[in-house]
């Protein structure tokens, strides 16, 4: 329903002059502009307050000034994306849309609700706000920019996701591994540091619980490797493939041939780097050259060894007698 105001003709009424208004509820009648009717008896009313002004303050007709306000005119009438309040004369947008919601801070805020919002996900640089609260919503994360006109988020290096909520691998692991989320690391055998803790124990938090905030948003690189990786008979300790993003590869392994009795291979019961397992009976260590050569590990379509003077072989694993080379033991 709606309220109409008629005045005779030739009657004036002072900008800034206020109208009591009595309003029943029985009538079925809602206020546009007022206070809280759910707050109010029955048979109490509303003020109307003119905004007219004329010339040099002059008084107006109160049938030509702006009773209400002049509603959402000047925001194309939100275009059918939104509804007008007309006492604050702003659209108010439909969900998804231009509506400067305070959890979609950063974006570009449209009056007449022709933009749209981006998806909000969990601050990346958000600061605490309690003894046990830190992350709050924000418009991409905090971690991207807004596209306005299609809602999307164009996500800094290093993030991805629709809301750019989660890390990106690094180089996409170079093609030579998985990206995968701290808590999908947690069960894999073959993750570094290797862990003597099986899949069925593996969790990644804290405090007993299952995960922890960034259990599935900070991702790393699995790498790649022709051999099998871990802490067990016929496993070795480190993979073919290495590196933050997977795009070194380690040289071929032997056994050091100027060592007669040590056989550097052998990590039955030698600490996997990161000291938190140790090799079973028949575990290996990658040892790349032999020790008796360089490694060249700076492109993933080489580990190639460069033997020093006196070996040779793919891994540098031949002592050539006649070279004056000298056996330890």
């Amino acid at each position: 329903s709606s309220l109409k105001l008629y005045v005779k003709g030739s009657r004036w009424i002072e900008s800034g002059v206020q109208i009591d208004v009595y309003v029943y509820a029985s009538n079925g009648i809602k206020a546009y502009c007022g206070l809280d009717m759910a707050s109010r008896s029955p048979d109490q009313g509303f003020i109307i307050r003119t905004n007219a002004t004329g010339g040099n303050n002059n008084p107006v007709p109160l049938e030509d000034s702006d009773i209400v306000g002049n509603g959402c005119a000047a925001q194309l009438d939100c275009l059918s994306r939104g509804s007008c309040n007309y006492c604050t004369e702003r659209c108010e947008c439909y969900e998804n849309l231009g509506d400067g919601n305070p959890l979609h801070r950063g974006a570009v805020v449209s009056t007449d609700c022709t933009l749209t919002n981006c998806p909000v996900g969990l601050s990346w640089s958000g600061l605490p706000w309690s003894s046990t609260e830190a992350r709050v919503e924000a418009t991409c994360s905090d971690a991207g920019l807004c596209e306005e006109q299609t809602g999307t988020c164009q996500c800094f290096s290093g993030f991805d996701g629709i809301a750019c909520e989660r890390m990106d691998c690094f180089n996409d692991c170079s093609g030579h591994g998985q990206c995968l989320t701290m808590a999908e690391l947690a069960f894999m055998d073959s993750a570094l540091p290797l862990s003597a803790i099986t899949t069925l124990e593996a969790r990644y938090g804290s405090h007993g619980k299952a995960s922890a905030w960034d259990a599935d948003i900070v991702r790393g690189c699995l790498c790649d490797s022709s051999w099998s990786v871990g802490l067990s008979l016929g496993q070795r300790q480190q993979p073919e493939f290495f590196g933050a993003d997977c795009s070194l590869r380690r040289c071929p392994s032997a056994d050091d041939p100027t060592t007669v009795v040590t056989d550097e291979t052998d990590c039955s019961n030698v600490t996997a780097p990161g000291g938190r397992g140790v090799g079973k009976s028949g575990n290996i260590c990658h040892v790349d050259c032999a020790n008796r050569g360089l490694c060249d590990t700076g492109n993933n379509d080489l580990g190639r060894c460069t033997c020093f003077s006196g070996y040779s072989g793919a891994a540098c694993e031949r002592f050539e007698v006649n070279s004056g080379g000298v056996a330890t033991l």
